[in-house]
């Protein structure tokens, strides 16, 4: 990994609602901070890229379409404009949250797997390799998945 720093006050895994927000706070008070996110695909969380917001704007746009009296050709493309403007519209949430919390001061983010080694280290895997950072605090904001599986118990 590319000039890295490898002790932070703060190592949170997660860019989830909690996540992003407390990386914000923490790192606006002075705490060096980094935020790890498995894929860049899912900064915000899960809300915003595939949970509430993508659900409710297909909910939305399936009721605006009253399919009722077109035929399939016409639903098809009805419904691939409203993939396609989920997609824009996650896309531009995810790009305005990575943008909120990199201009934050003593932020870096990071994409790439965690894995906990003992309470004040995480091992990291990026496209660029390998590395273990340290941290006084780790906080968890693993969202929907399983603890289990981040821990690998």
């Amino acid at each position: 990994m590319k000039n890295l720093d490898k002790n932070y006050d703060v190592i949170i895994i997660g860019f989830g609602k909690g996540g992003k927000t407390l990386a914000a706070a923490l790192g606006a008070a002075g705490k060096r901070t980094v935020l790890i996110e498995k894929s860049s695909k899912m900064y915000g969380g899960t809300c915003i890229n595939v949970g509430c917001i993508p659900t409710k704007f297909l909910v939305h746009k399936a009721k605006e379409a009253n399919c009722s009296e077109k035929d399939f050709s016409e639903k098809k493309a009805l419904y691939a404009k409203a993939i396609e403007g989920k997609a824009v519209l996650t896309e531009r949430l995810r790009g305005k949250n990575l943008q909120k919390v990199e201009n934050t001061p003593n932020v870096t983010v990071i994409t790439g797997t965690a894995k906990m080694l003992s309470p004040h280290e995480v091992e990291v895997v990026t496209e660029d390799g390998t590395t273990v950072l340290e941290g006084a605090q780790i906080f968890l904001n693993t969202g929907p998945c399983p603890l289990f599986i981040l821990l690998r118990v």
